[in-house]
Order: C-alpha cells, then sequence, then structure tokens
C-alpha cells in the first residue's frame, strides 16, 4: 500500500511539472510572437511609426499593451537588429536558489515595484531567472549584449563592450524580471528602441533622475570586473544613509537607481517604501541595513570601500580624521591595492580629495558620509565636511609617499 502511494505521489508530481512547463512553453511563444509583431510593425508601417509617434498608448493598446506608464509620444527607429529564438530572448534557467538574490528582483516579489532590471554575466543571470519563475514572475533578457550605450560611453570602453545585439543566452546582459507579461515586455521593447524614460517609469526610477542621470537605470549589476561609474555619483559630502546606493555593490541597498543627487526627495521616498517591504517580507535584511548603510565610503578609481561605524572629527583647517574598524571593512574588490591598504589601518585624514592611510597618500579620491536622519547626533558630528566640486574627482592616479 505504501508503494503504490509512493508511485502516485510521483505520477502527481511529473503531471504538475509537466503542465507547468506546458504553461511556460505557451507563455515564451505567445511573448515572441507579441515581441515580432510590434516590431514588424515598427519597421514596416508607415501610419504605425507616425501614431507612435503622436499618440504612442493609442498605437501600443493595438498590441494589448494599456499602461499608464507609457507616454505621450514615442520615437522609433527606422530599422532595428534582434533575434528572437528562445534561448536568446529568455536564456537558460539554472536551479533557482534563494540565496544571495538581488534585492531589486525580490522587490518585484513583494510587490514593491512593477519591474526590475540586473545587469551582469548571463551565467550569473541564470538562478535569478530560475528564482522569478519559481515565484511566478516573468523574466527576459535584454535584447543587447553588452553595457547600455550611456554606460559604455561614460567608461570609454568603446565599441567592444557597447551593446550589440544578442544572439544566444551568453554575454553581459540584462535581466528583467516583471510582474507581467505585458510589463515585462514593455521593458524589452524599451531597451531595443531606447525609450529611457519609459524604462524609467517602468523601474519606479523619478523622473528628474532619468533626466538628470542617464545611467541611472542601470545601477543594479552583479559583477565586480566592470568598474563603476564614478561620474554618476554627487560631490563628497554628508547625506542621509537611504540614499547609500553603494552597498548595492556589496549586497546591502535600497535604492535601485542611482539618485541624481544625495538630497532628491523622491529618491528617499522611493527607498522608503522599499524599507516598508523589506521589513514585512525579510526583516532580518531590513534590520542589518541601517548598520551597514551608515557608514563612511570611500571611492578610489573602480573601488569602493565601505566603513562601518566609523567616526568622524575635524582635524585642521580643512582636514578630517576618520577611526574606523578594518575587520569591519566592506570592499567591491579583495585584490585592489587601494582596499588592503584600508584593511591594513585603522585611521585615515581626508583633506579635499586627498586621502592619507598608513604611509601612503590617494589623489582623486571622493568620500561619502552616510549618517541618521536630518538633526541627528552623527549628522552634527560630521557637519564640517566639506564638499569636493565634481571636476576635482579624477581617476585614481596610484599611491605616493606621504609627505609629512
Amino acid at each position: 500500500m505504501s508503494g503504490n502511494s509512493s508511485h502516485l505521489a510521483l505520477k502527481e508530481a511529473a503531471r504538475l511539472l509537466n503542465g507547468r512547463m506546458d504553461q511556460l512553453t505557451a507563455q515564451r511563444s505567445r511573448i515572441v510572437h507579441r515581441l515580432q509583431s510590434i516590431v514588424n510593425a515598427v519597421i514596416t508601417q508607415n501610419s504605425f511609426r507616425r501614431l507612435m509617434q503622436s499618440r504612442a498608448p493609442v498605437a501600443l493598446a493595438k498590441f494589448g499593451f494599456c499602461h499608464s506608464s507609457i507616454p505621450s509620444q514615442l520615437t522609433v527607429p527606422s530599422k532595428v537588429s534582434v533575434y528572437y529564438d528562445d534561448e536568446t530572448v529568455f536564456g537558460i534557467q539554472a536551479e533557482p536558489s534563494d540565496n544571495k538574490i538581488p534585492v531589486d528582483i525580490r522587490l518585484v516579489s513583494y510587490g514593491a515595484k512593477p519591474v526590475a532590471l540586473h545587469y551582469g554575466p548571463a551565467d550569473l543571470l541564470g538562478p535569478y531567472a530560475g528564482w522569478a519563475q519559481s515565484q511566478s514572475l516573468v523574466s527576459m533578457l535584454s535584447p543587447f549584449d553588452g553595457l547600455p550605450v550611456a554606460f559604455a560611453e561614460r567608461e570609454g570602453l568603446g565599441d567592444e563592450i557597447g551593446q550589440r545585439p544578442a544572439k544566444g543566452p551568453g554575454g553581459y546582459r540584462g535581466l528583467i524580471v516583471a510582474s507581467s507579461e505585458s510589463q515585462a515586455m514593455l521593458a524589452w521593447l524599451s531597451l531595443l528602441f531606447g525609450w529611457h524614460h519609459l524604462l524609467g517609469r517602468l523601474l519606479n526610477v523619478p523622473s528628474c533622475c532619468c533626466t538628470k542621470n542617464r545611467n541611472c537605470l542601470w545601477a543594479c549589476r552583479s559583477d565586480e570586473g566592470i568598474g563603476l561609474d564614478s561620474l554618476a555619483f554627487p560631490p563628497s559630502g554628508i547625506f542621509d544613509w537611504h540614499y547609500n546606493v553603494f552597498g548595492g555593490h556589496l549586497g546591502y541597498q535600497l535604492l535601485c537607481h542611482f539618485p541624481c543627487s544625495f538630497d532628491c526627495r523622491e529618491s528617499l521616498a522611493a527607498a522608503l517604501w522599499h524599507l516598508s517591504h523589506l521589513r514585512n517580507h525579510d526583516p532580518s535584511y531590513a534590520e542589518l541595513l541601517p548598520a551597514t548603510l551608515r557608514s563612511v565610503v570611500v571611492m578610489a578609481g573602480r573601488c569602493v570601500c565601505l566603513l562601518p561605524g566609523a567616526s568622524v572629527r575635524a582635524a585642521g583647517e580643512d582636514g578630517f580624521r576618520i577611526d574606523y574598524m578594518p575587520e569591519k571593512v566592506r570592499s567591491n574588490s579583495f585584490s585592489s591595492s587601494f582596499a588592503n591598504v584600508i584593511r591594513k589601518s585603522s585611521v585615515m585624514m581626508w583633506r579635499g580629495d586627498e586621502l592619507f592611510v598608513a604611509n601612503n597618500c590617494l589623489f582623486g579620491c571622493s568620500c561619502w558620509i552616510f549618517t541618521g536622519g536630518s538633526g541627528s547626533a552623527d549628522e552634527k558630528t560630521f557637519s564640517r565636511v566639506s564638499s569636493v566640486p565634481k571636476k576635482r574627482r579624477r581617476e585614481f592616479l596610484g599611491f605616493f609617499p606621504r609627505i609629512e
């Protein structure tokens, strides 16, 4: 009897699995068909192109897209190169894992945002796509392989790393995770046609951030090999800890975009909205955020170090002494000379865009101090930290002997 029960249970499990696979196959076929239809209309039908440029919501409604985020006008290119096979559009999903799923993807499952866009090597994105599927979310890969054009241009990486049509499941891709098919497809089309403001709306990015910083949409990345865009960040200074986007490269973040400034009200509202959902759905993670993100952040070149629990006090006319615990230092690079020097000391001196650590002096650095809310004791402690003009923030030049 027990053997018969086990056999029936396995048979039922297999039936359910086959049913889910059939549903997934049907969903993918439906998505590809809709994408092909609208891209063909954009490329071949002049009347549809004109309608997109004057009444975009009406034009997209013809293909089943009815979304409040669609602006009244959308420009469309005269030609585009794209591949529609399953592996290119959806990638190869790996076994889902609950470990280290990026917070921007988890926030979609929590209902905090409709769409997430997470960049990284395609092999790292597979488990994220599998997890999204297990949560009944829709996942797709970006139609391009490589960094978004704006980001590649800013980093001076050139055409060899800039965008090109994706073919197959590999490469450096963006993983789109959405709560519905239509939202996922709109995000995919936005990437294909360059509809950055529509994509920003889908990702819940404030319009001011989209306007002032084109790189704001691509803050969520899993790789450490390609450096940060230092021009995307405001000048050095003192800010509320909710704005600390640097923690995202180390596994801790609230914001899923680069804010236009570290006092952007809309970005702070987004961070608080995300925090409320994390407290409900992942309280242990939420509890770690204040202690981790309330920190001093120093950046030299493409290396970022977070110094949780650091204390800062004035030293001289325009200098500041930063005391920190080296065992608590977090970095996006374990092989960087800069990070190694930071970990071998417990004190650094900050002056302008110069950083003195032990017997080393670094030029062209940035320093941000993320504290409690306005008027807090932490902020009063750091109230004399000066801002560094953006024009003085340059690439890290190297280590030099300290001049006593």
